[in-house]
């Protein structure tokens, strides 16, 4: 009964998710709500953020001061881009102040600071941690998330976003936060949960065929020997069962994380040659009145190409690179030179094809969350391997083998039916998916009725108890 009440849950919730998807806060958006840089209170130089170690800077601008943020391995620190000092936590006036500039709305109420809840149980939030929760006062019931650690807006939900979840993604994934903040056990448990239901839609499939095979051989105009509510099943089970077994082992495989299948992610030793230095090193002679040409951005990330520091502006509109290379030089670079760049640096990290694979990639930009702009490289070896840069910033952002094309495949395409032809009619797409949900629904739902019934009648009857025996109450 277990394993027909998931698969009813999962069909159920997996409808929700068509239309109310987990709540999230896209880099753009984030950039386009967070405050504007004013670049002339910047006085500390890159270089000097990085003194107690660091592989990732950026600066930012909160409650109105700049900051640089360091990536130390996991760990993010910040430090006063006006002072060099390092900063501790947020305060509950400075993440509230935040808050409203962010949504230019007043904050209604201010919780916190949180190590998690239910809205931040993903572990990419880790080094965030802990969130302020500012309840805007809006219609919608908005909730921002500000880290403590960086004073960074992470997260955002609204208030109907968060009811249909309850029914969508939280059930769908098991994300209920109790479970989900301990990343192995809640990662273990899925797992194993679609494991054992994959196994369980196999065993019914195949009884499903023999009974099938055998009512036939007996009767050959017939399907099914059974009546009632068990045809209904059987027959629902012998149209859907390519679809159910298709969805869940495609769900199955969303839980891969590298079990089966290459995360996508380049090896370290190839970044440090496509780098080409360390940024204490790249950094080492540009000054803070280098950044002024970035003027207006919201986040300035810094990344190295080939041996060179770059600096790009996020904010409102398009991202703004610049080359820097001295005290006051900082040169713009435009698409084609940042693209011969990024191209000249790939060379020193991997061996790179001389012809271009012209196959469309589409599905593979799309089950890995890549831009469409993202520059693609083609790779002589791993053989048929692609390398996804982001041609704003010159960042690594996938390396695409064999083993991770058939995964986009077997996990994304089987499990969103994002398949060639069908994406670029969404109304097809919608109806298609709407249908094949109904019918798996409908399986779900009449397993389930089956085995409530099952369950009833293998539960022993109350023995009747017998009646007082009047003679022998009357001779005591």
């Amino acid at each position: 009964m277990s394993l027909c009440l998931s698969f009813l849950v999962w069909f159920s919730s997996g409808l929700v998710m068509l239309f109310v998807p987990f709540p999230s806060l896209p880099d753009a958006a984030r950039w386009a709500g967070s405050e504007p840089l004013a670049l002339a209170d910047v006085r500390v130089a890159p270089a000097a953020a990085l003194t107690r170690g660091g592989d990732g800077l950026r600066l930012l601008s909160i409650a109105g001061h700049p900051r640089y943020v360091v990536a130390q391995g996991t760990r993010l620190v910040s430090i006063d881009a006006r002072t060099g000092a390092a900063l501790g936590l947020l305060g509950p006036t400075q993440a509230r102040t935040v808050a409203e500039r962010f949504a230019r709305l007043p904050v209604r109420r201010l919780d916190g600071p949180l190590q998690s809840d239910q809205w931040i149980v993903h572990q990419r939030l880790d080094p965030w941690r802990p969130f302020y929760r500012a309840e805007l006062d809006d219609a919608d019931g908005t909730t921002l998330y500000v880290s403590a650690r960086t004073g960074e807006v992470m997260q955002r939900t609204r208030g109907s976003e968060r009811r249909w979840n309850w029914l969508g993604a939280i059930p769908h994934w098991l994300y209920f936060s109790v479970l989900r903040r301990d990343f192995v056990a809640w990662d273990r448990t899925v797992w194993w949960l679609a494991l054992s239901a994959l196994a369980g839609a196999l065993a019914g499939t195949a009884l499903g065929i023999h009974r099938s095979l055998q009512h036939r051989r007996r009767h050959p105009t017939g399907w099914s020997p059974y009546r009632g509510l068990l045809r209904w099943h059987h027959g629902l089970g012998l149209a859907a069962a390519a679809i159910v077994l298709t969805w869940i082992f495609s769900g199955w495989l969303s839980m891969d994380h590298g079990r089966l299948f290459s995360r996508g992610q380049p090896a370290p030793e190839a970044l440090l040659r496509y780098a080409g230095t360390d940024l204490d090193t790249a950094l080492a002679r540009v000054a803070p009145t280098a950044l002024r040409a970035l003027e207006g951005s919201s986040e300035i990330g810094f990344q190295l190409v080939g041996g060179q520091a770059w600096a790009s502006g996020h904010g409102r509109g398009a991202v703004t690179t610049l080359r820097l290379q001295g005290a006051g030089a900082a040169h713009p670079l435009t698409r084609a030179a940042r693209v011969d760049a990024i191209g000249q640096a790939a060379t020193r990290a991997w061996p790179l094809a001389t012809t271009i694979d012209g196959a469309s990639d589409a599905l593979y930009r799309q089950a890995d969350a890549i831009a469409a702009n993202a520059l693609c490289l083609t790779l002589a070896t791993p053989k048929g391997a692609r390398l996804y840069v982001d041609a704003d910033t010159g960042q690594p952002l996938l390396l695409l083998d064999r083993s991770r094309q058939a995964y986009a495949w077997l996990y994304f395409a089987l499990h969103t039916t994002r398949l060639p032809g069908l994406v670029e009619h969404p109304r097809l797409h919608i109806v298609l998916q709407l249908g094949l949900l109904a019918l798996g629904w409908c399986l779900s739902l009449t397993g389930l009725l089956l085995a409530v019934r099952a369950v009833r009648r293998r539960r022993p009857q109350r023995a009747a108890r017998p009646l007082p025996n009047s003679a022998t109450n009357g001779a005591r």
